[in-house]
């Protein structure tokens, strides 16, 4: 039996159905968000919307707990609040796959960060332009440890003449003259030459304990300090011009206090100690 309803149909109380029901037209269900509905029954077809991008599934303060699906299939931009936790792959179709953030981002594997064959780890420089530092390994034949030192540097990429570096990262000095300022240490190096940089002194003054060579030039009875230098340091002094005597006068010197030239060419060569100057060969007089 099949029953019609002209002008409507108005229902106070429970309406109990046996059976199947087919609704046409539009259907409202409820007429205020504090009524609920309840579905008791699985669904048995899609869910499609109206329009697309128009609505909405939960609001801000009204979120569903949790979903269970297959796929998601996104088309624009979504958030997620809290851990993003992914048994699989993540991949995109096409185009770049950018990952950004506001501050940090962390990668905490308890395994390894795989670069596939053939790709680089590209760095952006401090200030953004058209280059970047691209950094990919060649074809390896071996595992390969690459440790970073505990302390702040750069690490070479190449190097200048004498100085060499080979492609299995191995430093080097080529056996020519190195040219140094200062207090320089090579460990495990034959050195053929020694070319160190000289002070030229006219007249009074400090003699110092920066270059390896002081050629004075006396223009009177001159008088010089010397200070202290480094433990194992080298220096050498002497007259290149004769215009009265020099006298240097060392902050410490075994032997003696000072050191007197008067000749040309007069010289003396010391080496520093834990007890001060040392001479270990040249003309000059050590007086006491």
């Amino acid at each position: 039996m099949t029953t019609f309803f002209k002008q409507g149909l108005d229902v106070t109380g429970n309406v109990n159905l046996t059976g199947n029901i087919t609704v046409g037209g539009d259907q409202n269900f409820g007429d205020a968000n504090t009524d609920s509905i309840t579905f008791t029954a699985d669904i048995t077809s899609n869910i499609v919307p109206d329009v697309s991008n128009t609505y909405d599934l939960g609001l801000t303060g009204q979120r569903w707990r949790t979903v269970y699906g297959k796929s998601i299939n996104m088309d624009g931009d979504s958030e997620i609040t809290g851990n993003l936790n992914v048994d699989g792959i993540i991949s995109a179709t096409s185009g770049d796959l950018d990952i950004q953030a506001p501050a940090n981002i962390a990668l905490y594997p308890t395994g390894n960060v795989w670069i596939s064959q053939g790709t680089k780890l590209i760095f952006e420089g401090t200030t953004p332009d058209d280059f970047e530092v691209k950094l990919q390994a060649t074809t390896v034949t071996a595992d390969r440890d690459i440790i970073f030192p505990d302390a702040s540097g750069t690490v070479a990429v190449s190097a200048t003449a004498p100085v060499t570096l080979s492609a299995t990262g191995d430093i080097g000095v080529d056996a020519t003259v190195v040219t140094t300022t200062g207090t320089q240490t090579l460990t495990n190096k034959t050195l053929s030459a020694v070319v160190g940089t000289v002070q030229q002194l006219s007249g009074p003054g400090a003699i110092d304990v920066t270059s390896l060579i002081t050629e004075i030039t006396t223009t009177g009875a001159d008088a010089y300090t010397f200070a202290n230098g480094t433990l194992g340091q080298l220096k050498i002094i002497l007259m290149a011009v004769n215009g009265g005597v020099g006298t240097v006068t060392p902050t410490s010197i075994s032997g003696g206090t000072t050191l007197t030239f008067d000749a040309v060419s007069e010289s003396i060569t010391m080496v520093y100690t834990s007890i001060g100057w040392i001479r270990t060969a040249g003309a000059a007089g050590v007086l006491a």
